[in-house]
């Protein structure tokens, strides 16, 4: 549900910008979407193989907080008030 929530929320934030670029953004948003899943599937896959349920769980970890550090930065604002943070 949170997942989806998510998502939800990320393409209404988009769909609020400029009606022409709606469906190349939502393109952009869902192929790195997609990527991101895909290379989070490798790393956990190449954890696994290197050391087991203790790698992924310090990949896991590690990934957790590198999105907390990304996540307190500071940063410009493009496009304008979001609440989408991709």
């Amino acid at each position: 549900m949170g997942v989806w929530g998510r998502q939800a929320a990320c393409q209404t934030a988009l769909f609020t910008l400029d009606p022409a670029l709606h469906n190349r953004l939502n393109t952009l948003y869902f192929t790195f979407r997609i990527l991101g899943n895909a290379v989070g599937s490798l790393v956990g896959t190449v954890a696994w193989v290197g050391g087991g349920w203790s790698a992924v769980a310090g990949t896991g970890v590690a990934a957790t907080a590198a999105g907390l550090i990304v996540a307190v930065l500071p940063r410009r604002r493009m496009f304008g008030p979001t609440t989408c943070r991709v």
